[in-house]
C-alpha cells in the first residue's frame, strides 16, 4: 500500500471517530438537560391581591420592584409551574414550591407591588430592583436564605440566621439586629 493511501485512510478513520465522539457528547448533554427538567422554561402570570408582607420558600428566587401596580410572573421549568403556590393570606404573599422539586430546581418569581414592609425568607432568595422606599422594614432570614436589599428606610429590623447571606445597600437611620 502506498504511503499516501495509508495517510488518507488514517485521516478518514480519525475523522469518523471524532465525528462519532462529538455526536455522542451532544446527545449526552441534551439528555442531561431534559432529565434535569430544564428542557422547556415557561412564564405564567398570576392574579394576586395587594399585600405588604412577603414570605419566600426554599428554591424560590424573587425579584421585587416597587411599582404602583401589583403583578406576579412565575418563570421556571414547565413541569414545575403547577407546584408553585402563590397565595395572599392576611396581607402576606406566600410563595412556596411543592414537594415534586429536586435540589437543583430553582424558580424565578417577578413581583411588582407599591410597598413591602416585612420580608421572611425561608431558604429562598430575594433582590429588589431600584430602591425600596418604606418607613419601617422587617427582615427575617432562615438558614440558606440570601438577600440583596437596596433600601431607604428610617428603621430596619433584621433577624438573620447563621448560614444566610445579607447584602445591604441604601440609606437607613436605624438598624436593629435580633439574635446576632
Amino acid at each position: 500500500m502506498k504511503t499516501s493511501n495509508l495517510i488518507a485512510l488514517i485521516g478518514a478513520a480519525m475523522l469518523i471517530i471524532m465525528s462519532l465522539f462529538f455526536q455522542g457528547r451532544v446527545h449526552y448533554h441534551i439528555k442531561k438537560e431534559k432529565a434535569a427538567g430544564y428542557g422547556t422554561f415557561k412564564s405564567q402570570h398570576r392574579d394576586i391581591a395587594h399585600f405588604d408582607h412577603l414570605r419566600v420558600g426554599k428554591k424560590i428566587k424573587v425579584i421585587f420592584s416597587q411599582d404602583s401596580t401589583t403583578t406576579l410572573l412565575v418563570r421556571g421549568p414547565k413541569e414545575l409551574l403547577n407546584s408553585i403556590t402563590t397565595n395572599v393570606i392576611q396581607n402576606e404573599l406566600q410563595i412556596t414550591l411543592g414537594p415534586r422539586t429536586r435540589s437543583k430546581d430553582t424558580i424565578k418569581v417577578f413581583v411588582n407591588n407599591n410597598t413591602l414592609r416585612r420580608l421572611t425568607l425561608a431558604g429562598g432568595y430575594f433582590e429588589n430592583k431600584g430602591v425600596l422606599n418604606v418607613r419601617e422594614f422587617q427582615l427575617k432570614m432562615d438558614k440558606d436564605s440570601d438577600c440583596a436589599l437596596n433600601l431607604a428606610a428610617q428603621t430596619l429590623e433584621v433577624d438573620k440566621a447563621k448560614g444566610s447571606g445579607l447584602h445591604l445597600k441604601g440609606e437607613t437611620e436605624q438598624v436593629i439586629f435580633i439574635n446576632q
